[in-house]
């Protein structure tokens, strides 16, 4: 499986999940990198993935700080 980066340099739909949440990447909406909680309207925009995994908070973490502990449940368009 390839991980979150080269995924989302790809261009894949992203579907993870941490701590029984569920959370979307789409990195490639007009605006940047769209991450968030699924089924909420509070997302996060970043434009690189550096950016996202350095500012985005997941449940008081940075999401750098618990990558290994993320899991992907579901891409798109990386086949």
């Amino acid at each position: 499986m390839k991980s979150i980066k080269e995924l989302v340099e790809y261009g894949a739909d992203i579907e993870f999940r941490f701590q029984g949440k569920e959370y979307v990447i789409l990195p490639w909406t007009d605006d940047g990198i769209v991450i968030g909680l699924r089924d909420s309207d509070e997302d996060g925009i970043f434009q690189t993935y550096d950016e996202m995994v350095n500012n985005f908070v997941i449940d008081g973490n940075v999401m750098k700080d618990i990558l290994d502990e993320i899991d992907i449940i579901f891409t798109s368009g990386c086949e």
